[in-house]
């Protein structure tokens, strides 16, 4: 298991929902990690895990595996709903979310509602549809708020690591009174810091309700002592954003894997996969192919590298890789080809 804490492993909703009383309840340093995908669609109401007075402070490792979240999250006010509603110095990662969240409260989210200290969501992408009909809603794809207002605010980061959002946020109510961010519905304006690296955020559906929407953090001005760092990351450009971080990219190069293979980078482990001609998207999933660069400038994906080198483990063996640039696996290590 990739976690060396003391650990839930969860194979089951029920197992899920246990898990999420038992933080609830004053264990809020438990740490979890998934044996298997997990179907939430059919638990009914949803009690998100973490709460006000027992912040989620440990590690959720998906491992790879899917939640279809499917739920509903009867709260009506602040920190409303998400998978997790109040996290405080911890780490959500290599987790898949579908499905979707509903409530009627603010910063409704699929990940975090509230994020706050230190805390990292490293390698999750999510596809779910987010509703809420709250006030000012600061709906977000995976964080609803990060950090604090008010010159009495704590000091929070919030990084984000390999990340994707590939959902849609949804508001029933006044578009002049709601706004959001696709990873971050609304960033504390004090001491609130968010980085994000290598990631994306290509939203699904009509975003024109939610009034101004962020590519990636909605920002407050005013006293705001906190900075935002974007770094190798896009969203895509068909999408008319409110106020943007990161790089425009086309929903072309999203299918065509340049942003994939951007995405990777100097990463000295490539997370990055894309089935050209079948994902719209990058994705996490290490069954999907490596995105290559060709040497006329496109896009392939290349996997024979790796079947040649598992049946010429020779001395002196030689690959022919000119007409190929990009990164590849040889015998079990990355291979940068100029």
């Amino acid at each position: 298991l990739s976690t060396d804490l003391p650990h839930d492993v969860i194979t089951s909703a029920d197992q899920l929902v246990a898990f999420a009383k038992k933080v609830n309840g004053g264990d809020n340093y438990a740490c979890a990690v998934l044996d298997a995908d997990i179907d939430l669609s059919k638990v009914g109401d949803w009690t998100p895990i973490g709460n006000h007075e027992n912040r989620f402070q440990g590690v959720f490792d998906g491992q790879g595996h899917t939640i279809n979240l499917g739920i509903n999250v009867p709260n009506t006010g602040n920190y409303s709903g998400a998978f997790i509603r109040f996290a405080t110095n911890a780490t959500v990662k290599n987790l898949n979310l579908t499905g979707s969240v509903t409530t009627a409260g603010k910063h409704c989210a699929s990940v975090i509602s509230y994020a706050w200290g230190n805390v990292t969501v490293e390698n999750v992408t999510s596809c779910t549809d987010n509703y809420t009909n709250g006030g000012d809603a600061c709906l977000a794809g995976l964080v609803g708020m990060a950090g604090e207002n008010g010159t009495g605010a704590a000091e929070t980061n919030v990084t984000f690591r390999n990340c994707g959002f590939t959902g849609s946020m949804n508001h029933t109510g006044n578009p002049g009174d709601n706004h959001g961010g696709c990873f971050i519905g609304w960033k504390g304006n004090n001491k609130s810091t968010v980085f994000i690296y290598n990631s994306y955020a290509a939203p699904h559906g009509d975003i024109a309700n939610i009034g101004n929407v962020n590519s990636f953090i909605r920002t407050w001005g005013g006293n705001d002592n906190g900075q935002e760092t974007v770094e190798n990351s896009y969203f895509i450009a068909e999408v008319n954003f409110g106020s943007t971080f990161g790089e425009a990219k086309t929903a072309e190069q999203f299918a065509n894997g340049e942003v994939c293979y951007l995405l990777n980078g100097d990463q000295s482990n490539l997370v990055w996969h894309q089935n050209l001609g079948e994902d719209a998207f990058p994705v996490l999933d290490a069954t999907h192919n490596y995105v290559v660069k060709n040497e006329d400038g496109t896009y392939g994906n290349w996997d024979a590298i790796e079947s040649i080198a598992q049946d010429q483990k020779v001395a002196g063996t030689v690959f022919n890789l000119k007409a190929r640039k990009g990164i590849y696996i040889i015998y079990g290590r990355k291979t940068l080809v100029k």
